[in-house]
């Protein structure tokens, strides 16, 4: 058990194939310390980079392990083996929320072609254009808007993509969503909007350039009594 996941990891559909003929199971879930999606202490959410690990036992998927680090082939070659695209770990994520987060917009693009459900919510009521947002993948974002992803979608704190994007400076993200009508005042659950999670952000560190470049889209937006 294993090998499947690691070869979709690195890509090599020659190594997918002989694990599947070795009678690994397409959608089985790998339960050693490998995720697709690494989530840090103090509710940060942050993506697995390429070469490491995270001591949870998350029960990814080959599929995710493909996609989360866009391997074209290696999807199709999964795919083709009958892998459930929306198939699901033990925290609810997708093949296509890794895609998301990773930035991959080619294993988004062939993911969403065979079938892949751009709505669907992980447990904590997550979906793949607010991991793309939280990292601010704009490519990513643009492929989830277009294929009908809802840009005001709110996760279990009730932040949106929008409050994401704004919260860490990702200025390109935050245009994009703006470009598709994201509510600007939109507040979550503790009545924090993305003017404010953004003014909030900045204040707590010194990227005054990001801070500057994204106040350029959001300005006209802010009621005068709340610009700094």
């Amino acid at each position: 058990m294993g090998v499947l996941h690691d070869a979709s990891y690195a890509g090599d559909v020659s190594k997918i194939h002989l694990a599947l003929q070795a009678g690994e199971g397409v959608d089985s879930k790998d339960l050693r310390r490998f995720t697709a999606l690494s989530r840090g202490g103090g509710g940060q959410e942050g993506v697995l980079e390429a070469g490491a690990a995270t001591p949870r036992q998350d029960g990814a998927t080959a599929l995710m392990c493909a996609s989360a680090m866009g391997h074209p082939f290696a999807i199709q070659a999964l795919l083709e083996a009958g892998a459930v695209v929306d198939s699901k770990d033990n925290h609810g994520d997708t093949a296509l929320m890794c895609a998301g987060a990773n930035g991959q917009e080619s294993a988004i693009r062939l993911l969403l072609d065979a079938g892949a459900a751009v709505a669907s919510k992980n447990n904590n009521g997550e979906t793949a254009l607010r991991w793309a947002s939280v990292k601010g993948h704009a490519g990513a974002i643009r492929a989830l808007l277009e294929a009908g992803a809802l840009v005001d979608s709110a996760d279990h704190l009730g932040g949106t993509a929008l409050s994401h994007a704004s919260a860490d400076g990702h200025v390109d993200a935050v245009h994009v969503l703006l470009e598709a009508g994201a509510t600007v005042d939109a507040p979550d659950n503790e009545g924090i909007t993305a003017l404010v999670s953004h003014r909030d952000r900045f204040n707590d560190n010194n990227d005054i350039t990001n801070k500057n470049n994204t106040l350029i889209l959001l300005r006209p937006l802010i009621p005068p009594t709340d610009v700094r």
